[in-house]
């Protein structure tokens, strides 16, 4: 893919990613959007590991879509303080102890991929709280966040720019983890809609 094309694909994955999170922070203010505590304290600790293991691997501007990925989580962390939904509980100590073995699993291994890998399975596994407050909620999430984040994901996979699996993994994990928040959204909101 031509320079200006990979360039010009991380600026807007990054403007995307900082973008769809103003409609987000507005509904979190208005009090429509509960945003699961845990879970963003998480994908922020998270969001750095991957931050580090995609400099790394020498990613260039495809970490536009992580550092505004990072900015924006680390905000509505400190807003779901207030604002949010939720508790910390055990498995939520357990996935921000994994995180912090991840960042030691890469500094042992010298492997970039190792940590991004640890990083997705530990983000797996916090990504459920939200899912699942999301499945009994679905009007406690904003939905062209999530939409608009998938499509920054996507914008980012592009920007790598070569078939790399340490810098393509992240990307191509938000993009679907996004998609997937973003339809369990709409098919339970149009299921709560149907007459009973």
């Amino acid at each position: 893919m031509p320079h200006a094309a990979v360039v010009g694909l991380g600026i807007a994955a990054g403007v995307i990613q900082l973008a769809g999170n103003i409609p987000y922070v507005r509904d979190i203010f208005r009090g429509k959007t509960k945003p699961e505590r845990a879970t963003w304290w998480i994908w922020t600790l998270l969001n750095v590991v991957s931050l580090g293991a995609q400099i790394g691997a020498h990613a260039t501007w495809s970490l536009l879509m992580t550092v505004g990925q990072g900015l924006m989580t680390a905000f509505i962390a400190v807003m779901s303080l207030h604002h949010g939904y939720g508790k910390f509980q055990r498995r939520d100590y357990i996935s921000a102890v994994a995180a912090v073995l991840g960042v030691g699993l890469w500094w042992w291994l010298q492997s970039p991929l190792a940590a991004i890998i640890v990083v997705l399975l530990v983000d797996a596994s916090g990504f459920w709280l939200t899912i699942a407050k999301t499945w009994r909620a679905p009007r406690t999430e904003t939905l062209i966040a999530w939409q608009l984040t998938a499509l920054s994901g996507g914008l980012g996979v592009l920007a790598v720019g070569r078939l790399d699996a340490t810098q393509l993994l992240y990307p191509a994990y938000i993009m679907a983890g996004n998609t997937l928040m973003a339809l369990v959204i709409v098919r339970r909101r149009h299921r709560n809609r149907r007459p009973r």
